[in-house]
């Protein structure tokens, strides 16, 4: 997309933009060592912008000969920094290319903004910067740093580094399984697998849709990728998913780091689309670990599955509470499936459906129900699709006495985890006797008001779920 867009610069009269192109100590072009360095001084200088434009000014306006030697000399100099320096993939491309410069120097950007804005053309400005310029720290580990944990938290860890240790255990055990990641081997915890088995892990850079084609290519050739991207970014790969995995019916495994809205990051990065856009896809089955060994679990059936497949999990760590409330031994079952909160009343009048994260705010809903006189059992679905599998499962665990069927996600409400299996449940015949009642991120992007979680600014929060599932009792 950013290459059609540069290409169709040069087609678009008229159009003068500055395109800034920040390069994190990553070549883009070939004008390196101390003679291109030195040239680049002389290029940000200003003298040199301004002899060059009186020069060209003075040579267009002699007739006849003036803009064929203003053509002659443009060709001649570029043909000369070519042959010196290769050619450069902007002006290939009809653009005015100035630099590299030093990003990270003020004067320097400044003087090559104030000239940039002189042309009558597209320019392309290349800078140079330092990721994390003056904090050391950041400088020495900048990937560590791209993303700052709040403070007192352990960077690196939750269930991104579990999900790290599980596929390098089952990696080491299975030669066909082989890691993908687009530029996120750190934040997704491949680093260990990176080192591991240089031979079977790819970084595609930041590209998603090729990540996840490309993962469809190792399948249908007999491997075992696992491709793991942040919720937010896999957005990206929709048609890929569909198309390149789904519809073949490739056994490839998606680990959907980052699931759920985003406390830290912001809108930007809620990961509360791909429930959605992934239940709409056949033949996709789609895991929603809420603890470590539920995620370890998930991703060892994905793998054996055969099929393709959906990982799901937060950018959080492990909940003691839900360990409690919904394991009773150490370790889960040998698949996924659905479990009833241990420690609920044996006569709920309200039961929530809940997976992953959310599973810790059920647990305070039903316990400040159960405050208020108001029994509420919780069924932690450890898988959510298939809707129909999952809707069977829940039909023999839900007492006769339930008055009201909640789904809690904070997933996006139209077309998720909700809707979906409210929708099987009711063709079944299941609501004849009970309500339902859907809490969900509702058509909002969730971006909180000052004083307000990102969670409340969703409605997916302690207290408005109370709130509705008293009200919808009482009506």
């Amino acid at each position: 997309m950013v290459q059609e867009a540069l290409n169709n610069c040069e087609n678009t009269k008229g159009l003068r933009l500055i395109i800034i192109i920040n390069e994190n100590e990553m070549s883009i072009s070939r004008n390196i060592g101390s003679f291109a360095k030195s040239i680049s001084k002389i290029r940000m200088r200003a003298s040199y912008f301004r002899t060059k434009a009186a020069t060209r000014h003075f040579l267009s306006r002699l007739p006849l000969i003036g803009k064929p030697m203003v053509s002659f000399i443009t060709k001649v100099k570029k043909g000369l920094k070519d042959l010196l320096y290769g050619s450069n993939y902007f002006e290939n491309l009809g653009l005015y290319y100035l630099g590299p410069i030093d990003g990270n120097d003020r004067n320097a950007v400044e003087t090559m903004l104030r000239e940039a804005k002189k042309f009558d053309e597209s320019v392309v400005l290349h800078v140079k910067t330092k990721k994390g310029k003056g904090y050391e720290p950041a400088e020495k580990n900048p990937g560590v740093y791209h993303s700052v944990a709040p403070r007192g938290a352990v960077p690196g860890g939750g269930f991104s580094k579990v999900f790290g240790n599980a596929i390098v255990r089952e990696a080491t055990a299975d030669g066909k399984i082989c890691a993908i990641t687009a530029a996120m081997s750190s934040g997704t915890g491949l680093d260990t697998f990176r080192k591991l088995f240089p031979e079977r892990f790819f970084d595609v850079g930041i590209a998603e849709e090729h990540a996840v084609t490309f993962a469809a290519g190792l399948a249908a050739g007999g491997m075992k990728p696992v491709a793991a991207i942040y919720s937010t970014f896999i957005q990206r790969a929709y048609d890929n998913i569909l198309h390149d995995v789904a519809l073949q019916s490739l056994p490839v495994v998606l680990c959907i780091d980052r699931a759920g809205l985003s406390v830290g990051d912001g809108a930007t990065h809620h990961g509360i689309f791909d429930v959605s856009f992934l239940s709409a896809i056949p033949g996709i089955t789609i895991y929603t670990p809420a603890t470590y060994a539920g995620l370890e679990m998930s991703l060892r059936t994905a793998l054996a599955l055969g099929a393709p497949a959906a990982v799901r999990y937060p950018n959080a760590v492990e909940d003691d509470r839900v360990k409690r409330r919904f394991y009773a031994e150490d370790t889960p079952d040998d698949v996924p499936g659905v479990r009833y909160d241990l420690s609920a009343t044996d006569a709920p009048r309200a039961v929530i459906a809940v997976h992953g994260r959310m599973a810790s705010e059920a647990i305070e809903i039903s316990d400040a129900l159960a405050a208020r006189g108001i029994g509420c059992g919780i069924l932690l679905c450890e898988y959510i699709k298939p809707y129909e599998q999952l809707a069977g499962e829940i039909e023999k665990m839900l007492p006769e006495c339930t008055e009201l069927f909640v789904c809690l996600e904070e997933e996006i409400r139209s077309g998720g985890f909700g809707m979906n299996l409210c929708d099987v449940l009711e063709r079944r015949g299941a609501f004849e006797k009970m309500k339902k009642l859907i809490i969900a991120t509702d058509d909002t992007f969730a971006v909180p008001d000052a004083g307000q979680t990102v969670y409340e600014a969703a409605g997916v929060d302690t207290a408005s779920a109370i709130a509705k599932i008293s009200e919808a009792l009482k009506a």
